[in-house]
């Protein structure tokens, strides 16, 4: 009976535990998605403040922009996992995710905005091709 007892109390303690663990565990989590939030929220608006610099965005456009750039950096976070796991696709659904944001962003400008804004595509593809181009000349001189 002893054993049995002491069996019941073990068992309930180990629940209590695990109990509070998980708690703590879910309020970590909830604390980092906060936390992710906040930073979500802050990048777009950084990105907004930037495209409003050179696109001269009314306030409607502004505001169109920012939920755009909001959506992009929770996709952008939902593409984080397979950044180490699976890197081709994370590579893939980048590149879709560019594109989409761009063909939204686009439809929201007027045509003067949109020349601008496909200028400055331009000038950021040039710019991540000579970056590609400097890594692969140094990883080339460091494998030699």
């Amino acid at each position: 009976m002893k054993k049995i007892a002491l069996g019941l109390f073990a068992l309930f303690l180990c629940a209590n535990l695990m109990a509070q663990n998980t708690t703590k565990t879910n309020a970590q989590q909830a604390t980092i998605q906060n936390v992710d939030e906040d930073a979500m929220a802050s990048r777009a608006k950084r990105m907004t403040t930037y495209l409003k610099g050179f696109l001269e965005l009314d306030a409607t456009q502004e505001e169109q922009v920012y939920d755009i750039q909001l959506d992009i950096q929770r996709k952008y976070a939902e593409l984080a996992p397979y950044r180490t796991s699976d890197p081709e696709l994370f590579s893939d659904k980048q590149i879709a995710l560019a594109k989409d944001s761009d063909d939204r962003l686009l439809r929201i400008l007027n045509e003067n905005q949109q020349t601008i804004y496909k200028q400055k595509v331009v000038e950021r593809e040039v710019e991540q091709a000579r970056r590609d181009r400097l890594k692969q000349t140094k990883n080339k001189a460091t494998n030699n």
